[in-house]
């Protein structure tokens, strides 16, 4: 069950996130005209939603991980 939810983190990650912090890293002015509140309002809920994705697949792996741990 552990390594499912790691395969879970590894692609939300994967398929998610990385894509999201490349739009954002795209997005940055050279000069710095561009309007950063509006990428972030942008970016940040989309990305929060798949952190929060990664943050409890994680935290089920290690308590999968934990309780096989426990049992022998």
């Amino acid at each position: 069950m552990a390594l499912i939810c790691h395969s879970i983190t590894f692609a939300v990650t994967m398929r998610s996130n990385v894509p999201l912090n490349d739009q954002l890293d795209a997005a940055r002015s050279v000069d710095g005209t561009t309007d950063l509140a509006a990428i972030r309002r942008r970016f940040e809920g989309p990305w929060v939603r798949w952190n929060l994705v990664r943050t409890v697949s994680s935290g089920a792996a290690f308590a999968c991980l934990i309780g096989a741990l426990l049992t022998r």
